[in-house]
């Protein structure tokens, strides 16, 4: 008995034992609840048995949907941490399509917020599409796309008005390639495309119905934008939010196009091309800074200035300003500083000045200016750089200051009727070319190329040109007094000269010359009184049709490397009044000699010398008043019997 009081004794202390262990671990186990998660765990969306696509990174939950997509039948789902609760509750939303936050709240208060944000992304269709009747367009548009990852065409070449409206295509956002309107299209406006942001490229072809071309959301054109000109009804082109075409704009004869509009657009990579647009009278591409490639303007009849290119300071190839016979002035291109290739303005009937060219300070190919009656080249004030200048065909033309220049190499006057002053720097490394011009040249004294063609009546004309490098043409018509050289010592070249009317020519300081070519000089006499060496040629054609010397001299003459050669024409136009040749009584060495045609001259004792520098087969003497062979010249009879 005793023995088992004991047992039940040990059996109750065990089992308190066990009721306190239970105790602490039961109380160990609240203590490590804190109460403080506050996460969304999960987050579902469903439209039917469909489970939308959701994500959780962060605290940002972003569902995403196609761009079309609609919000009918949404129901949620959201798990929470333990004992945490969600404001606002599942019942309190009222819409999925639109931002909002969700804040959960711990079991100890603390508290997470969480932003629900939908991604609508474009419904693409891979490939091209052709679109060549409205039911086509119709069931394209059906399937509610956003984008074409290929060209999109509407229409068809030829044929009748197959598609009439683009409307249905009003969820269409981007087209990868070319969008292609061809004439089958019968609509006036592209209606339905109000959305399109960007494109590939833009062709509209010959023969659609369009009258207004105006894309309000488009911002990119990848490459290029053309408009066929044939059976163009096109009057309106607007781009309100385009920003960067990619390639080239090509417009050309839109007779009907009024208004150009693109007041956004920077920068186009390829050229711009707006030509033979007659009607074309606002031009906006005021924020155009560059055009990669070149830019015409030409055959635009009404427009009457060019401010909207107020922006433009880049031209990367050539730059035409052709036929724009409204135009009043050019100051709309007061930013331009560089043209990357030739610089062409022709026929601008109204422009006086050039001024609008102040801040250009390049070109760099040749800058030409024809049918541009402008007074002054110093309107293009910051020019440094150019490598050839051509005017031609201006009768207002004062002057032309070419010192600050610093690469050019060419310049070319033509048709410049009233008297014109050129001004330079004493050497110009390069070529002048004056043809019927009146140009006084100022400043110059040495040259590396002459041609000087003057056609103008009853004036003299004096050149202070010191020095020619290489080769001079001097042409002078209509000129009765004088054409004089006073200054010129050297010709490292050939002289060629012609003159119509008997004038006086003045050489008198000419030392030097590489050759001479006389052909049809109307002066009675040639003189070249301080010559001394010619290194090539030596050819005066002492009479034609209009024309009879009767003395060539240059006495201090000594050398001939080439032919020396005075003759007539022909044995019908001989010379009748050259008598001898003591004009030549200093010539020592010639290469050859050819004396022709000159029925009065007797007598070769100026240029005995020369005999010892010759061989027989170099002397050819012939139709002369008296011919001596090589052996009489060598005999001492160089005059007639």
């Amino acid at each position: 008995m005793k023995k088992n009081m004991q047992l039940l004794s040990i059996k109750r202390v065990f089992f308190f034992l066990f009721i306190s262990l239970l105790v602490t671990s039961c109380s160990d186990d609240e203590s490590d609840f804190t109460g403080g998660d506050n996460y969304i765990t999960s987050f579902r969306l469903k439209q039917g048995e469909a489970l939308l696509h959701t994500t959780i990174h962060g605290d940002s939950i972003k569902l995403v949907v196609p761009e079309n997509f609609t919000f009918d039948g949404i129901s949620a789902a959201i798990t929470t941490s333990e004992n945490a609760t969600l404001s606002p509750s599942l019942s309190e939303v009222q819409a999925w399509n639109i931002k909002q936050t969700f804040t959960v709240t711990s079991y100890n208060g603390s508290k997470r917020t969480y932003t629900y944000v939908v991604e609508k992304r474009s419904v693409a269709h891979e490939g091209n599409v052709v679109l060549a009747t409205q039911a086509d367009l119709e069931a394209f548009a059906a399937q509610d796309i956003n984008e074409v990852n290929g060209s999109l065409t509407i229409g068809e070449a030829e044929g009748e008005a197959t598609v009439t409206s683009l409307a249905p295509l009003a969820k269409l956002r981007k087209v990868k390639y070319d969008l292609i309107i061809n004439s089958t299209y019968g609509g006036t406006n592209l209606e339905g495309l109000e959305n399109l942001e960007s494109v590939g490229a833009i062709r509209i072809n010959k023969g659609t119905g369009l009258e207004e071309v105006n894309l309000p959301q488009l911002k990119d054109i990848a490459q290029t934008l053309y408009v066929e000109s044939s059976q163009s009804k096109i009057a309106t082109i607007n781009f309100p939010k385009l920003t960067n075409i990619g390639g080239s704009v090509t417009l050309g004869s839109l007779s009907t196009l009024e208004t150009l509009s693109a007041p956004k657009v920077e920068k186009i990579w390829g050229a711009l091309n707006l030509s033979s647009d007659r009607s074309l009278v606002e031009l906006d591409l005021s924020s155009l800074k560059r055009v990669d490639g070149e830019l015409n303007l030409s055959d635009i009849s009404k427009i009457t200035n060019v401010d909207g290119l107020k922006a433009l300071e880049f031209i990367g190839g050539k730059f035409t300003l052709d036929n724009l016979s409204a135009v009043e002035n050019l100051d709309g291109l007061k930013a331009l500083s560089y043209v990357g290739g030739d610089f062409w303005m022709y026929r601008l009937p109204l422009i006086t000045r050039l001024n609008g060219f102040s801040s250009l300070k390049e070109v760099r190919g040749t800058l030409t200016i024809y049918s541009v009656p402008f007074e002054s080249f110093s309107d293009f004030s910051s020019l440094k750089r150019v490598p050839r200048l051509a005017i031609k065909n201006n009768d207002a033309l004062k002057d032309v200051n070419i010192s600050n220049l610093e690469n050019l190499t060419s310049m070319e006057f033509e048709g410049i009727k009233n008297e014109a002053t050129l001004t330079g720097k004493e050497i110009f490394p390069g070529y002048i070319n004056v043809t019927t011009s009146n140009i006084l040249i100022k400043g110059i004294k040495e040259v590396d190329r002459l041609r000087y063609y003057i056609n103008i009546p009853d004036q003299d004309r004096t050149l202070d040109i010191e020095k020619v490098n290489g080769d001079f043409t001097l042409l002078v018509y209509g000129l009765t007094g004088s054409f004089n050289l006073p200054r010129l010592t050297e010709i490292g070249g050939k002289l060629d000269i012609q003159i119509q009317n008997k004038i006086t020519l003045d050489l008198s300081a000419l030392k030097k010359l590489g050759s001479l070519k006389a052909e049809g000089v109307n002066v009675d006499i040639l003189a070249l009184p301080v010559l001394e060496t010619v290194k090539g040629d030596f050819n005066i054609t002492t009479a034609n049709y209009q024309s009879n010397m009767s003395d060539v001299q240059a006495p201090k003459l000594q050398s001939v490397g080439g032919m020396f050669a005075l003759c007539g024409f022909s044995s019908y136009y001989s010379n009748k009044y050259i008598t001898d040749l003591n004009g030549f009584s200093s010539l020592k060495s010639v290469g050859s000699i050819k004396i022709q045609h000159n029925m009065m001259l007797t007598s070769f004792k100026g240029i005995e010398g020369v005999i010892s520098s010759l061989e027989a087969a170099q002397w050819k003497v012939s139709g002369n008043g008296y011919d001596p062979t090589y052996q009489d010249m060598e005999n001492g009879l160089w005059d007639k019997p």
